[in-house]
């Protein structure tokens, strides 16, 4: 079961280098030899109850964990570029708009501070996002 795992995603992880590059094909394939060995980890339990609803019970926990992690790693937001130039400067400045989650404002921090430049940074709360603005990777 390992091996056939890793046989089926093959085509996608080339199809995700191919398309959106080399970090996300790492994380894939990462992704991917974790749930073959975690696979061939819980297989001697496949049957570790003959009550149904445990069964269920535990297959909903397990499935809420998995999304849950899923979901918090979920990431790579579309981002808007813009050309601007300063008022009082009247320097060329590049612009950058983009809408993260509350959660993901620490990370955003972080990476400016890494930014190896000026950078000028609002943050505001925003109501409501509508429309298909979130990347999928």
């Amino acid at each position: 079961m390992t091996i056939l795992i890793l046989i089926i995603n093959a085509p996608f992880v080339i199809l995700a280098y191919k398309r959106m590059g080399h970090l996300l094909v790492i994380k894939m394939i990462y992704a991917i030899v974790l749930f073959s060995i975690m696979t061939g980890v819980f297989e001697p339990v496949q049957n570790a109850t003959s009550e149904i609803l445990l069964a269920i019970t535990y297959g909903g926990v397990l499935l809420g964990i998995g999304v849950g992690l899923v979901l918090k790693g979920y990431r790579q937001r579309t981002v808007t570029f813009m050309s601007g130039q300063g008022l009082v400067s009247n320097n060329k400045k590049d612009i950058i708009y983009c809408v993260v989650t509350r959660a993901e404002i620490f990370e955003l921090k972080s990476l400016l501070r890494e930014f190896p430049g000026s950078t000028f940074t609002t943050i505001s709360e925003v109501s409501e996002v509508v429309g298909n603005h979130i990347k999928s990777v």
